[in-house]
């Protein structure tokens, strides 16, 4: 019996495929693990597709501030939910937008905040994320700790 065109093996495997690491090369025959990923092609030679899985979801490192006052923290809220509609409507939870699920805690007696991105999209590394977070807690005169 001939075997399917190329061209319907990826598809398939595009479908079923997942690699159990980002960086373990597979190819269109391996039987699928359904772990979470996305699935790329990344070589293809005469009747072999090699293929890659991309882990999304990966939390990046959690920042924390000291001495942030009550108005301070009002201010964050502001600036995240107006720059990037994110809505922080309590001191603690979780919230998410378009692959991004942001995570804190503010504890007004001790005046420490701690955010983190706990998901995000794998093609947005956690630096510039992070980078944005500290941006948005300067707007507010808030230093890391």
């Amino acid at each position: 019996m001939p075997r399917p065109p190329l061209e319907d093996r990826v598809r398939s495997a595009e479908q079923e495929h997942d690699a159990d690491t980002p960086s373990e090369p597979r190819l269109a025959s391996h039987k699928p693990t359904n772990a979470p990923g996305v699935v790329i092609l990344t070589a293809a030679q005469g009747d072999r597709a090699v293929f890659r899985t991309l882990r999304s979801g990966m939390a990046c490192d959690p920042l924390t501030y000291s001495g942030v006052t009550a108005s301070q923290w009002e201010c964050a809220k502001d600036v995240v939910s107006r720059e990037y509609g994110i809505r922080i409507d309590s001191d603690r939870g979780e919230a998410s937008k378009r692959g991004f699920t942001l995570k804190w805690r503010y504890e007004v007696g001790e005046q420490t905040l701690q955010i983190q991105c706990s998901k995000k999209p794998f093609l947005v590394p956690c630096g510039v994320i992070n980078d944005r977070i500290n941006n948005a807690a300067d707007k507010c005169g808030i230093d890391v700790a």
